[in-house]
């Protein structure tokens, strides 16, 4: 059913003056009532078109709707064949919708009203902010990972009572004694690494493993923790060595060699060199230079090597003096500026090793002294030596700092007497008395400085 307002009086307009024409429909749900029309009842309906609000108008009849356009009082022209029935009673109509514009109204205020219930429900259900102390992690190593007891502003640990839901029993704090500091950092993991500490470690194992694979010289092992002691003090392994060496039992004193060569009564020592430290810098263990007065002219060298099977052995040479320069003598490095390759008179040889020519006043001497690499060419034309091989007749060459070559030689023995060769490469280094019984008689190439247990070298001159 639609329901009529008067467009004049605001009115409602009976349905049964609508029906009758007495009223008249001007287009949609306006009207105009009897009164504002002025209009007599008819027995003539009037045609009129309702619109359901917010529907599309249904197509009117042209006849209808000019009468209705005309005017007030216009007369509706007379019905054709199909003459306009008479409206149905309002049981017999088929039901009204809402009109478009409301059906938007009626859905967006839905919307509106979810909106709002969804806000509601999240204010309502999000959870009210914790009044629990915030839990502390410690930075302490050993308790890494761990949360410790929330604590009060006092620091004294807080138990909170269960609260009824009536709010009739009050929540209850209660003191509990301050929970137990956790124990500090262990050494090891505060401690910095220490390079020096890890190699002084490595080398007091490495001095145990010796004495262990060599009970029979403890001799080497009391040098190893020696020098151990001496190069990395105040570090635990140098600790260690200290109290091992205070536990050795006195060692009998080891022969002294030059006590058993009478030539060398008269000389004084120069250098003291112990040859399991050799390398790229030379650093004597006793260097007398500045004590020795006065003009030499003789100088001499003294060289022991046990090997690690077998007895020990030496070599002493003495010659005259090929130099004035006691800077010159040592081992041959590039910084001493020693380069010799000449021959040497008056040699005097002592040795325990097989096969060597010992003597006093030898001719066939020469020396080879050089930091340089070197060719196997006998460039200097020595006497009995091969340009095939590595011996007592070779050709220094670039780079002048280089492999290295300290050698005596006996050429007309066809001896080399001793050989340090490539020292830079310390316990690679070539070391030997004598011919080497195989490939180069100098040891060039040999790499054999490890195979001794002890190795020391002296130099000694004859002051005028």
């Amino acid at each position: 059913m639609i329901i009529y307002f008067c467009e004049q009086c605001g009115a409602r307009v009976p349905e049964k003056e609508i029906a009758s024409g007495a009223a008249r429909v001007l287009e949609e749900v306006r009207a105009v009532c009897t009164k504002c029309a002025g209009a007599r009842p008819s027995g003539r309906a009037t045609a009129h078109v309702a619109v359901p609000a917010g529907g599309v108008p249904p197509r009117r009849d042209s006849r209808a709707g000019a009468a209705s356009a005309s005017g007030l009082g216009a007369r509706a022209s007379p019905p054709s064949s199909r003459a306009a029935k008479a409206p149905q009673p309002a049981d017999a109509r088929a039901p009204s919708r809402p009109g478009f514009p409301k059906l938007w109204l009626y859905a967006g205020g839905g919307v509106i009203v979810l909106l709002l219930v969804a806000i509601v429900a999240v204010v309502v259900g999000r959870p009210a902010p914790s009044t629990k102390p915030e839990t502390r992690r410690t930075d302490d190593a050993s308790s890494r990972g761990k949360s410790v007891r929330p604590t009060t502003d006092t620091g004294t640990t807080a138990k909170t009572t269960a609260t009824s839901t009536t709010g009739e029993t009050p929540a209850k704090t209660t003191a509990e004694p301050p929970a137990k500091p956790a124990p500090p950092p262990t050494k090891t993991e505060t401690e910095e690494y220490d390079p020096r500490a890890a190699v002084a470690a490595s080398l007091l194992e490495q001095a145990k493993a010796y004495f262990k694979s060599n009970p029979d010289d403890p001799w080497g092992y009391k040098e190893k923790l020696e020098q151990l002691k001496a190069s990395y003090a105040r570090t635990p392994p140098a600790a260690e060595a200290e109290r091992l060496l205070g536990e050795m039992k006195p060692l009998p004193a080891v022969e002294d060699r030059l006590e058993s060569i009478p030539e060398a009564k008269d000389y004084q020592l120069v250098y003291d060199l112990n040859l399991a430290r050799i390398g790229a810098t030379i650093t004597y263990d006793a260097d007398r230079r500045d004590q020795i007065k006065g003009p030499f002219d003789r100088i001499a060298y003294l060289l022991e090597l046990k090997p690690k099977s077998g007895g020990a052995q030496y070599l002493y040479v003495s010659m005259d003096a090929f130099t004035d320069d006691l800077g010159k003598i040592g081992v041959p490095t590039n910084a001493s500026g020693a380069r010799f390759q000449q021959n040497v008179t008056n040699m005097n040889v002592y040795s325990n090793v097989d096969g060597i020519v010992t003597g006093a006043g030898l001719e066939g001497g020469n020396i080879e002294f050089w930091p340089n690499n070197y060719g196997n060419r006998n460039s200097a034309n020595v006497p009995n030596a091969s340009s095939q091989t590595y011996d007592f007749g070779d050709e220094p060459s670039n780079p002048v700092d280089g492999y290295g070559s300290m050698q005596v030689h006996n050429h007309d023995a066809k001896q080399t007497l001793f050989a340090i060769n490539h020292w830079r490469q310390g316990n690679g280094a070539d070391l030997g008395i004598g011919n080497r019984s195989r490939d180069n008689p100098d040891w060039t190439f040999s790499g054999s400085a490890g195979s001794y247990r002890t190795k020391r070298l002296r130099v000694l001159v004859h002051c005028k």
